[in-house]
């Protein structure tokens, strides 16, 4: 018997220096945009995504969670490029 699959990834990151990247560099990426965050956030946190968010606050990640409900799909595709790229694969398988 024989089965057939396929394996669809996305790795997390953006084209950014951070010293890794994770799924918080996308939501950084939301806070720079809703004036959250700027580079000198970024270099006390050490260019460190998850530090990064986590100096945020729980009350401007609540912003930033809550702006992604509302972003247009285009947005979102550049903000979310790989994931949303998997989405649209899976969708046709």
């Amino acid at each position: 018997m024989r089965y057939k699959f396929q394996l669809l990834i996305a790795i997390n990151g953006l084209d950014r220096e951070y010293v890794k990247h994770a799924i918080e560099d996308h939501l950084l990426k939301v806070a720079m945009s809703l004036n959250l965050v700027d580079d000198s956030f970024l270099r006390k946190a050490n260019y460190d995504p998850k530090r990064a968010w986590n100096m945020l606050g729980k009350k401007n990640q609540e912003k930033v969670i809550r702006h992604l409900l509302t972003m247009p799909m285009q947005k979102l595709k550049v903000t979310f490029p790989q994931q949303l790229s998997a989405l649209e694969n899976l969708m046709e398988v």
